[in-house]
């Protein structure tokens, strides 16, 4: 059996206004998808990495947020 490990990496607005795209708030944008395949024993066995560029936050917010 095999499994698929995702990881999205999200831009943010550098304010505290969200972008609004057709009627909908936005309070972050994805520009990076990847993930990783891997067996039982936790051996990788498959890789993807795609960026994806922004269309409401165009610029990257320097500041970086550490998840616990």
């Amino acid at each position: 059996m095999s499994y698929v490990v995702m990881d999205l990496e999200w831009n943010q607005s550098n304010t505290r206004y969200r972008a609004e795209r057709n009627g909908v708030r936005l309070s972050g944008e994805i520009v990076e998808i990847g993930a990783v395949r891997v067996d039982d024993n936790l051996e990788i066995l498959d890789r993807y990495c795609e960026f994806v560029k922004p269309e409401c936050y165009q610029k990257m917010n320097g500041k970086r947020l550490v998840a616990i």
